[in-house]
């Protein structure tokens, strides 16, 4: 669960930062030039690059001029202070009366971010669930439940004997570990998806019951 909770928060910190980089506004290349030109020659400078004049505004320490340049689709505000451009930045379609565009994409950022949380969070519960199935693991079960009728037959028998037999029912001898009193040999299904522990002593086995799944990994 904690390794689940770092992964969303750190897609939650991307997630921000990504909606951030979208909202910030940039210099556009074709006119970064500019910046410190005098206003005059500035404005003959931005009709040559394609752009049409649409508005001004006040500004706190100027005045800002908005272009359009209809074949690169960028609106750009030019904040002109002492009678030079001071800032150029490529802002929102909406400020130059156009219906907005690729510049105004923070919201599609920060939905698809959040559409990524999303599956993450969907992605950490399945897991958890999963494992959680894994662990219900019953250590009172004596070999007698139904669901396990179709291995009594194993005990009493050789570990080699035992092998046989599960090899025939599917499974697959993966380790064993250490007892207090003999082992535990663990033996995988791939088709059922089961993991079984099979506890010997004396080189024969004593029980048979479930293991969780992660045991055989």
């Amino acid at each position: 669960m904690t390794v689940s909770r770092t992964l969303l928060g750190g897609l939650a910190a991307i997630a921000v930062c990504a909606a951030g980089a979208g909202a910030q506004a940039a210099t556009p290349r074709d006119v970064a030039d500019l910046v410190g030109a005098r206003g005059g020659s500035g404005e003959g400078q931005m009709a040559a690059r394609g752009y049409d004049f649409h508005h001004t505004a006040e500004a706190p320490n100027g005045k800002y001029g908005y272009w359009w340049n209809s074949g690169r689709q960028d609106c750009v505000r030019i904040l002109t202070s002492d009678g030079r451009y001071a800032e150029i930045l490529s802002v929102a379609h909406g400020d130059c009366g156009q219906k907005s565009g690729k510049k105004d994409n923070s919201a599609a950022i920060a939905i698809g971010a959040a559409a990524l949380i999303g599956a993450a969070a969907l992605a950490a519960k399945s897991r958890d669930d999963r494992d959680s199935r894994d662990d219900r693991y019953d250590d009172r079960y004596d070999g007698r439940r139904d669901g396990w009728a179709g291995y009594r037959d194993i005990v009493g028998r050789s570990n080699e004997a035992a092998d046989g037999m599960l090899n025939r029912r599917g499974y697959r001898y993966v380790g064993k570990d250490p007892l207090s009193s003999g082992h535990e040999r663990l033996y995988w299904n791939p088709g059922d998806r089961q993991c079984l522990s099979v506890r010997t002593r004396g080189g024969s086995v004593a029980d048979v019951r479930e293991a969780p799944r992660r045991a055989c990994r």
